[in-house]
């Protein structure tokens, strides 16, 4: 399998276009933002937006799916053990479980103030149920 390089540019472009979009919705919520608003805050143009996503959804989906996914990661690391006890054999405090979704929410505030909030789309929501392991 051949790693793909990944440009720089398309990575800052993609964080300047996210950050814009969340802070927008946080400011005027998710039904006011436009897509030029978003491309004006991150100082991109309309068609650099469209390049990299469809819609103002399309942006906020691809988010919420990277820090479930996320989550998912770190609780696949977590050794069986964390998930019934917080120490280990040697005294130590493991992480456990709910730290870890405490440390998730703390890291990734501005987009679980927006769900919980329920400024998000009604496609957000489903995609976000239908990827929890908790149903």
């Amino acid at each position: 399998m051949v790693d793909k390089k990944v440009d720089r540019r398309i990575n800052r472009t993609r964080r300047a276009l996210r950050e814009a979009m969340l802070s927008l919705i946080l400011e005027k919520g998710y039904d006011a933002v436009t897509v030029d608003e978003i491309t004006a805050r991150a100082d991109v143009s309309r068609s650099t937006f469209y390049l990299h996503y469809r819609d103002k959804e399309d942006i906020l989906l691809e988010n919420l799916e990277a820090i479930v996914d996320d989550l998912l990661v770190q609780f696949a690391s977590l050794p069986l053990l964390a998930w019934k006890t917080p120490n280990d054999s040697s005294g130590q405090v493991q992480p456990t479980p709910i730290l870890l979704v405490f440390k998730h929410a703390g890291d990734n505030i501005d987009l679980y103030r927006i769900l919980l909030r329920g400024e998000a789309p009604p496609g957000c929501r489903r995609a976000c149920a239908r990827s929890s392991p908790v149903q």
